[in-house]
Formats: C-alpha cells, sequence, structure tokens
C-alpha cells in the first residue's frame, strides 16, 4: 500500500512538471505593433513588389530596428490620413500630397530623398535651368500633389492636372502637355512601363526643380510618445549610419540619383 506521505510527494512532483510544461509553452511576450500606412507610389510603395518596394522595406527594417513590429498598409491618401486622424494607424509616410491634417504629428528622421524632376519629350526645344524657364509652358502634375510652393502658386505656369503618372506621360509623348513634374524614381519606373513607341519620345530633364528629404509621421496619439519617438529617429540614424539603408536602395535597383539624408 502507498503511503500518504509518497501519494503527496508524487502529486507535488505532477504539479510541478505541469507547471513547467504550461510556461514552457506560454508564448513569447510579442513587440508592441505599430501601424503605418502610405499612399500607392510607384516603384517605391507598390503591394506588387518585392517587400512592397523600397519604402516600406526600408521603414519596415528600421520599425523592428526601434523593437517594433511593423504593419504597413498601402491605401489611397485620403483613407491614410483619415486612419490616422482616427487612431486606426499610428502614423503614416510623407508624399507630396496637399492635405491639411487638422490633428497635430510629429516627423521622424528622414530616410529618402526625393528630387523633383520635369518628363519632356525628346528633341523638343523644352528645357529647365531656373523657375523661370516654366512661365508659360503647360505642366501636367498628379491632382493633390503639392512638390514647390513657387510652383503651387505661380499663375504663369499653365498646370494641367491628372490621376496617374502614364496619363502626364503619354500627354507628354503626345505633344498635349510641354512637361510632366514628378520625383525622379517614380518617373523613371512609370517610363519603363510604357510602352516602347512612348518611351522612346520621352526623357528627363537632368536639372532638378527641388528635392525633399522625406519620413515617417506619426499622428496624434503618438505625438507626445518621446520613447516611440526616440526609439524610431534612433532606428532611422541607425539604419543610414550602418549602410543598411544603402543596400536596400541597391536591393531595389533604385535608378537615378540615389542618396541618402
Amino acid at each position: 500500500m502507498v503511503s500518504g506521505k509518497l501519494w503527496f510527494a508524487i502529486a507535488v512532483l505532477v504539479l510541478n512538471i505541469l507547471s513547467i510544461s504550461s510556461s514552457q509553452s506560454q508564448p513569447v511576450s510579442e513587440k508592441p505593433t505599430l501601424k503605418l500606412t502610405s499612399l500607392k507610389w510607384p516603384g517605391l510603395a507598390d503591394p506588387s513588389l518585392p517587400n512592397m518596394g523600397y519604402i516600406p522595406h526600408a521603414v519596415s527594417t528600421a520599425v523592428e530596428r526601434a523593437g517594433f513590429s511593423p504593419e504597413l498598409t498601402i491605401v489611397p491618401w485620403a483613407r491614410a490620413v483619415e486612419k490616422v486622424k482616427t487612431g486606426y494607424a499610428d502614423g503614416f509616410i510623407s508624399v507630396f500630397m496637399i492635405w491639411e491634417p487638422g490633428f497635430p504629428t510629429v516627423k521622424i528622421e528622414p530616410f529618402y530623398v526625393a528630387n523633383i524632376h520635369f518628363a519632356a519629350r525628346k528633341n523638343s526645344e523644352v528645357s529647365f535651368e531656373r523657375f523661370e524657364d516654366l512661365f508659360g509652358l503647360s505642366v501636367a502634375q498628379l491632382r493633390g500633389s503639392w512638390y514647390d510652393d513657387r510652383f503651387h502658386h505661380s499663375d504663369r505656369v499653365n498646370k494641367v492636372y491628372v490621376t496617374n503618372l502614364k496619363t502626364g506621360l503619354r500627354m507628354v509623348a503626345r505633344k498635349r502637355v510641354d512637361l510632366f513634374i514628378e520625383p525622379e524614381h517614380p518617373l523613371l519606373y512609370a517610363i519603363d512601363q510604357m510602352p516602347a513607341v512612348d518611351q522612346a519620345k520621352l526623357t528627363i530633364l537632368p536639372t532638378p526643380l527641388t528635392k525633399h528629404a522625406l519620413g515617417v509621421r506619426l499622428g496624434p496619439q503618438m505625438v507626445d510618445n518621446e520613447e516611440v519617438i526616440g526609439r524610431l529617429n534612433n532606428a532611422f540614424r541607425e539604419i543610414k549610419a550602418d549602410g543598411t539603408l544603402r543596400s536596400l536602395m541597391q536591393e531595389h535597383k533604385l535608378r537615378g540619383t540615389v542618396e541618402v539624408p
């Protein structure tokens, strides 16, 4: 017959085994999630590209380096702003769109330099070296975009608004406008997607109108979170300093001017 003391010892042993098994099966505490959103940007941010493109890949890399789990969505710009405003997203990746957020935001260390160029028809007499060269010309631009204050406010530049890059480039190729304005990398990517007959007619003028350093912008729920802001700023600085950012640029085969801010 088994004594009461032995039964007690067996019971304690079983409970210890169950306790150890339970603790080992507990999931490791997950990293906090940082939800970011972006506009679709040809050649740079697109769900069809590897790792969603260079911009989401760079942002995800920095977010992970900062100790967060990135959750990034690509949606129309109005929806992106609304997601941040209502707290469904923590922030968005800055692009050149006209918007009055009506809510506080904070800029994080920039990671991408966009050079704003003009696409023109090859062998045309149109050239660009200084802003006054644009006077009297017709320039197509994406509806809602904002690249430069002088350009936006000038009434001496005839602006024609289009809904996508291909339309703007097609209008240049077919002599419906003189120029099309857009950052260099999306321009190069979009021209590559054009029919060969249109590609042969297009070129990018070498002198940029301006350039901007872009980064993540956190929304209202994050503007006072100094820990998150600091960790993200440090992470973006690290991936610039250790060569990670330039490696990602090479991995995504960015053409044209490649610059680390």
